[in-house]
């Protein structure tokens, strides 16, 4: 079963970035953070490969 609901650590690593790249993208809105559980931040799966499929566009553009 695939996780639908990812947290920051699991972005970073499916993305293989590091925690600086993560923030820097999550400030420019490149990957939006859909809801916070207390201070925890969390992704929906989905969300975060739509993110991607824009960035791949803008790029191509």
């Amino acid at each position: 079963m695939q996780k639908e609901i990812l947290n920051s650590r699991d972005v970073m690593q499916m993305l293989g970035i590091c925690e600086n790249t993560l923030l820097d993208m999550e400030r420019d809105e490149r990957i939006v953070i859909d809801f916070r559980i207390g201070n925890r931040k969390r992704y929906y799966q989905k969300n975060v490969l739509a993110s991607l499929k824009k960035l791949e566009v803008k790029k191509t553009k």
